[in-house]
């Protein structure tokens, strides 16, 4: 999240330099520029999610609810750091003359949402989705992430502004307190909140759900999203798929006025199917981060050597992302096919091209594993979403919405990448220490 702050902070602060001259007053309100709205956006919920993220992991320590005076230092450390953050952020909007408070009534909305108690593990953050409160913050997020609703809150009278203001400054007081109970009271709560099915249908279902195939490597690496489960995956980019459309019909409605219709929802679709990749490829990511158990499975599994170890690792990394992709790829290429956007055989090379690329670029991250000092969890993470925001969103535009003729050979080139990687990364990652990890 931080090298994301940084990085929209960098767009962010140039297209406020290139925009200071502009007119955007228009008959007494201001309406900020539509790039300028997207990355501005973009840059509140990375910057105030990392100060965040980094203050519960802070105050949920073991050693911390020993230390008092340390949960208070992080309580009062975390109030002036969001307070220079809320004031550094402001300038970009101020640069092309927004008003102040209708700027930080907008910056204290998005401090709430991304402020609230949340789980600091990557696979954590990702069951939060599901709930309430992670529903209602994501919805608030795309929405405000639509400029007309931003240039709305800037419209607003200085009053309503300053009344935002104090309301979501209170909730981030009431948010951001020090919590009391004990760490025996906080992992009785996550073992409880865990998936416990109670009945022998529901446990069939779930074996049914995380079936594997048996051409996969048996090793029990970290996977989130259950990329090692055809069905699983199946389901996520339907669900997500849906989940995005049912978001952007909201926001075409709350900003539009467009009442949701089904042919408009099959056009938005093939786009949409393409964002589930995204979430994938964050998936598969997850044993490069959560690597604990390595020391582990190392001494009791059947790999003998590190360097096994690391291969039968890599391998099975690239099996999940070529299976993950293939079937992510190919109900792209149905959505993009009942939306009679090509024929049935143009789609599904296409959606097969972009379920190719995936594996490549899932592969991207293990860059890190080639330099010790750069084999952090921050830096993989880093790159995976540089990755995932930047290659893979590209690659799938060119690949389903462009006629070049090169567009064919990115997922070719993505493949030989990744078997380069393959042969090459394991014995680097293999000559590393392996500390034993304690839980986090």
């Amino acid at each position: 999240m931080a090298f994301l702050a940084i990085l929209y902070g960098i767009f962010c602060f140039s297209l406020a330099c290139i925009l200071r001259h502009g007119q955007f007053w228009h008959d007494g309100h201001y309406a900020i520029p539509p790039v300028l709205a997207s990355f501005w956006w973009f840059l509140l919920y990375s910057g105030f999610s990392a100060i965040s993220l980094h203050y519960w992991r802070q105050v949920r320590l073991l050693t911390a609810y020993f230390l008092p005076r340390q949960q208070r230092a992080e309580y009062l450390a975390i109030h002036v750091v969001a307070i220079i953050l809320i004031l550094l952020l402001a300038i970009p909007p101020l640069m092309t003359n927004a008003p102040l408070l209708n700027s930080l009534s907008l910056e204290t909305i998005s401090l709430v949402l991304w402020s609230a108690p949340r789980e600091t593990a990557s696979v954590n953050r990702l069951r939060n989705l599901a709930t309430p409160q992670g529903m209602i913050n994501t919805l608030c997020f795309f929405i405000l992430l639509v400029p007309r609703m931003q240039n709305y809150l800037f419209s607003a009278p200085w009053f309503i502004a300053l009344a935002i203001i104090i309301f979501c400054f209170g909730l981030t007081l009431y948010f951001l307190r020090v919590p009391k109970y004990s760490p025996a009271t906080e992992r009785a709560q996550r073992a409880s909140s865990g998936f416990q099915p109670s009945s022998a249908p529901v446990r069939h279902l779930g074996a049914v759900l995380l079936w594997r195939p048996s051409w996969l490597v048996r090793l029990p690496l970290a996977d989130p999203v259950h990329t090692g489960s055809p069905i699983a995956v199946a389901m996520l980019v339907i669900g997500a798929t849906l989940f995005f459309a049912c978001i952007s019909q909201v926001i075409m409605w709350a900003t539009d006025g467009v009442a949701p219709s089904l042919l408009t929802t099959r056009h938005r679709l093939p786009e949409l199917a393409r964002q589930s990749l995204f979430l994938v490829g964050i998936g598969l990511s997850a044993w490069m981060t959560q690597r604990g158990d390595w020391p582990f499975l190392l001494t009791l599994g059947p790999c003998g050597k590190k360097r096994v170890f690391a291969r039968m690792a890599y391998r099975l990394h690239l099996q999940r992302a070529l299976q993950s992709g293939l079937i992510a790829g190919t109900l792209i290429a149905i959505v993009t096919w009942l939306d009679h956007r090509l024929a049935f055989s143009s789609a599904l090379a296409g959606g097969w091209s972009c379920g190719a690329f995936l594996v490549g670029a899932s592969c991207l991250p293990t860059l890190a594993f080639l330099v010790p000092k750069l084999n952090r969890p921050g830096v993989i993470m880093a790159l995976n979403i540089a990755g995932m925001i930047m290659g893979m969103q590209a690659a799938t535009s060119v690949i389903m919405d462009t006629e070049l003729w090169w567009r064919w050979f990115l997922a070719p080139a993505s493949l030989l990448l990744a078997i380069l990687f393959y042969y090459l990364i394991p014995p680097r990652l293999a000559a590393q220490d392996w500390p034993i990890e304690p839980p986090r």
